[in-house]
């Protein structure tokens, strides 16, 4: 089950978990998502040791204090190789 955070060394602001990787179109399909604090709309996280991909968070969920289920997130890889 795939997790992405912002922060691996000390409490997250945003986690993102599903149940399957992402999508060719680079969609996280039917994810859970917990935004913690206040947050950009567009923001870094990454597996455990993995590279880090953007996420385009919904606009509900800017504001902070955030759980939501179901979401098609779309991403973008931070450093292509």
């Amino acid at each position: 089950m795939p997790v992405w955070r912002d922060d691996w060394d000390g409490p997250p602001n945003v986690v993102v978990i599903s149940e399957t990787a992402i999508t060719e179109q680079g969609v996280v399909e039917d994810a859970l998502l917990f935004v913690l604090d206040e947050t950009p709309e567009r923001v870094a996280l990454a597996e455990r040791g993995g590279p880090a991909l953007t996420f385009t968070l919904p606009s509900e969920a800017l504001d902070g204090t955030c759980m939501r289920v179901g979401l098609d997130l779309f991403t973008q890889q931070e450093n292509p190789q």
